[in-house]
């Protein structure tokens, strides 16, 4: 596929400013005001996530305990999946056996991308290998900034196609505050979707800005004009500075008004963070 034409096809089609209104519109406009039945969706669709530097066997054994005896705790739904880094997969695909929840990897040189492709794919590969269900992977930032698009799309869809094979999902990250412009987060969110990503993600949380409100407005506005040329749903996930319920039903008003309560599933929709599982569940077992 020639990228650079096939993305005249696609269009945001509103300047910053109108893109500004539209978002005020979405976060006012939109009965969801995070009763039982919001915080449960979000809930659902939880990536709960431990990517630290200091992670080790035991501080991941005790994080997926807790995981555990929440998944068992029938007064709330099911999460989605457990996130973490590649050389734990193995440890919780075996703890988590007999769950619903699913396991990610973020793999490929997370969180910047930066290395050898042969590296990156030999990471994703051993990943899958170990048990993981989903690849969370960054795609090739400083490649974009260069508008190498061509090279970005080749190198999304050489991912999606290896984890596509093992019946992998990808969950694509690009990186929306490194983009700033809405322009920027618009274009890679259509090239990610044309290269095969199942999800795309608007950050690592690894960087001084991560997920706003806008960036998911226009990442959703994205998926909902592929929807309308292509007839395939892809899912978003909104992760990074998601710091309790009400910013994540802020986030549950915006997948609303651009692509509708259809997308109010963890097929569609997942939320990553390392604490906003406590809280919501905390506020869940209020009600």
């Amino acid at each position: 596929m020639d990228i650079n034409k096939e993305l005249q096809n696609y269009c945001l089609n509103a300047s910053d400013e109108g893109i500004d209104i539209k978002l005020e519109t979405a976060i006012k406009n939109h009965d969801i005001w995070g009763n039982r039945k919001d915080l449960s969706i979000i809930f659902n669709c939880l990536d709960c996530t431990s990517l630290n530097v200091t992670d080790t066997e035991q501080s991941i054994a005790t994080f997926l305990r807790r995981i555990r005896s929440i998944e068992l705790d029938n007064r709330v739904p099911s999460l989605a999946a457990v996130c973490l880094f590649p050389n734990f997969v193995n440890q919780a695909s075996e703890y988590m056996q007999a769950l619903p929840l699913r396991v990610a990897a973020v793999a490929g040189s997370f969180p910047a991308s930066q290395s050898f492709k042969e590296i990156k794919l030999t990471e994703i590969e051993m990943a899958i290998k170990h048990g993981c269900d989903e690849i969370d992977y960054v795609m090739p930032v400083g490649k974009f900034i260069e508008k190498d698009y061509q090279y970005v799309y080749e190198d999304i869809k050489t991912v999606a196609d290896i984890c596509h094979k093992n019946n992998v999902s990808l969950k694509l990250i690009i990186e929306s505050g490194e983009l700033c412009h809405y322009s920027r987060i618009f274009q890679a969110s259509i090239i990610a979707l044309l290269a095969g990503a199942d999800f795309i993600k608007t950050s690592t949380g690894k960087v001084k800005v991560n997920a706003k409100l806008s960036s998911v407005f226009v990442m959703t506005y994205a998926i909902q004009q592929f929807y309308k040329k292509t007839g395939e749903k892809r899912g978003i996930k909104i992760a990074g500075g998601i710091h309790n319920s009400f910013d994540a039903v802020e986030y549950l008003k915006i997948v609303n008004y651009n692509l509708g309560e259809e997308w109010f599933n963890n097929s569609l929709l997942r939320f990553g963070s390392s604490s906003l599982f406590e809280l919501t569940y905390n506020d869940l077992t209020l009600f």
